[in-house]
């Protein structure tokens, strides 16, 4: 037997019958497992045989594509039946030429909530160079839905839109604005505009070394071409310029109450930065990584986790460590 037809779907079954050789008997059997009853429909197949008559309705014929639409009393199918009565006589009886791919065309329906797309208007933003994926959902109508760009209307550069709703790809940076169509079971559509934002891709210390005019200055991440005491790795980690002494912004110390702290700016993202303590500079102890937020203006100030007036301790030190991910 044939599985059980997903929701949604009308399904169409053809049921062979009494066969005599030259001419044979059978039936199509239509399912609605659908919410709404069916009123109107078509009955699309395909048959090469020689003749083909229903015992009731109309059948038109054009080659080998057959449509039949049925009487009155034979199109109303209510919510979760079947109707089995669509009887034939065809022919030739030696089995060459059944009919074929047996499809319905819903024409009319009651207690169908109206067709609409469910996926809010703003989708979820991304990154350029970052693989995006989305499935848009709708409701009401008739299922199965099918979807398609809206007429005059494009997606981003590297977006693709699937017949089933799948939007996905690895689109370029830029705010974008496209309109899709749905169409039901019944080719009813609906249309609703999206908006996309994809933004640039986060700076890295690989993107920063590749936008810097170094001209003939040395690169490294340890060099320090302009002399202000910040190597090349930590220019970048603190947001300054790397050519310009004027533009340095290294870490500052203070004392607050009995407790030492050391203020710099987290200027990135794609670093690690790490504050670490030590009482004889020779076992450093990281008590602080990643502190605060990422900000090339607004410093992050970490406060030592050793009281200065414990005798024991007469001596302190803080250092930062950065190093890339």
């Amino acid at each position: 037997p044939p599985p059980p037809p997903p929701p949604g779907i009308a399904l169409v079954e053809y049921v062979p019958g009494n066969n005599w050789g030259s001419g044979y008997q059978g039936t199509f059997k239509i399912t609605n497992s659908s919410t709404a009853t069916i009123t109107g429909y078509e009955l699309l197949f395909d048959f090469s045989g020689t003749t083909f008559t229903f015992f009731n309705g109309t059948l038109t014929r054009t080659g080998t594509a057959c449509t039949f639409t049925p009487l009155s009393w034979q199109a109303t199918i209510p919510a979760g039946t079947f109707f089995d009565n669509l009887g034939f006589q065809a022919a030739p009886g030696d089995g060459s030429a059944p009919p074929l791919s047996p499809r319905l065309r819903i024409t009319s329906a009651t207690g169908v909530a109206a067709l609409q797309i469910t996926t809010a208007a703003t989708l979820t933003g991304t990154s350029a160079g970052t693989a995006f994926s989305q499935t848009l959902a709708a409701g009401g109508g008739i299922g199965p839905y099918t979807w398609s760009l809206a007429p005059g209307s494009t997606l981003p550069a590297g977006l693709t839109l699937s017949s089933t709703g799948a939007l996905t790809g690895t689109p370029d940076a830029g705010n974008f604005s496209f309109t899709v169509r749905v169409a039901d079971l019944r080719n009813i559509s609906v249309d609703r505009a999206f908006s996309l934002a994809v933004t640039a891709p986060p700076s890295t210390y690989a993107t920063w070394l590749a936008t810097t005019p170094w001209a003939a200055a040395d690169s490294s991440p340890t060099a320090d071409p302009d002399s202000d005491g910040l190597p090349n790795l930590l220019e970048y980690a603190f947001g300054s310029n790397p050519l310009s002494a004027a533009s340095a912004s290294p870490p500052s110390l203070q004392v607050s109450g009995l407790n030492l702290q050391v203020s710099f700016l987290r200027a990135r993202s794609d670093l690690t930065y790490e504050v670490q303590a030590s009482s004889d500079l020779a076992t450093w102890t990281t008590f602080a990584t990643n502190p605060g937020s990422v900000s090339a203006s607004t410093p992050v100030t970490v406060t030592d986790t050793l009281d200065l007036s414990v005798s024991a301790n007469p001596r302190r030190f803080l250092r930062l460590k950065v190093t890339t991910q």
